[in-house]
Formats: structure tokens, C-alpha cells, sequence
């Protein structure tokens, strides 16, 4: 198992007006099209936004033995969470750090 300590990140203390967000489960080899169209129609229009990709940066925190939860055929998986839980014994300290990460923000 990785260290969580190794999970924490530099925090960008730059204040936004909006935070996107990309949960998962998405298959890591197709990113997030709609997120990016939105966050890049906002710059254009002076909005100052952040997008958050959670779901790649769990990705590749997770030992590869986790991997396999984002698969296509194992995405329904997520929908229990206790079986993610159960699955991934450090699940619940990485969400709490990015929740945290999330109000640090102050969107």
C-alpha cells in the first residue's frame, strides 16, 4: 500500500470563481471532453476556473491491484460504496483529502 502522506498535494491558494470537479469512475483513456469545453468557454470569458480531475489523480495514486475498477464493465462497481470501501482499505482517507482539497478552494 502507498503512503497517504504521499497522497497530499501543493494546494493552489488562487482564488476561483468556479471549481469543476470530475469524480469518478471514468475510463482514464477517455478524459473528461465536457469539462474541458465548459472550463475553456469560461476562461474566454473571464471566469476564473479550476477543474479538478479526481478521477485520474485517484487513478494513478491507487496500487495497481485497484486499477481494474475503472474498466468499463466494472464501473457499476462504484455504485457501492461499501464494496469500494471494502475493496480499497484506504479509500476513505483519500476521499477525506479531496474534500479537503475541494474546500480549500473556496469556490
Amino acid at each position: 500500500m502507498k503512503s497517504i502522506k504521499k497522497f497530499k498535494n501543493n494546494i493552489d491558494e488562487k482564488l476561483i470563481d468556479i471549481l469543476l470537479i470530475n469524480p469518478p469512475p471514468w475510463v482514464p483513456e477517455r478524459p473528461p471532453l465536457g469539462l474541458a469545453t465548459l472550463s475553456s468557454f469560461l476562461r474566454q470569458n473571464n471566469v476564473n476556473v479550476k477543474v479538478y480531475d479526481i478521477n485520474i489523480d485517484l487513478y494513478h495514486k491507487l496500487d495497481n491491484k485497484y486499477k481494474y475498477l475503472f474498466n468499463m464493465d466494472t464501473q457499476e462497481d462504484w455504485l457501492d460504496l461499501q464494496g469500494v470501501r471494502k475493496k480499497i482499505p484506504y479509500f476513505d482517507d483519500l476521499i477525506d483529502i479531496y474534500v479537503n482539497r475541494i474546500l480549500l478552494q473556496k469556490p
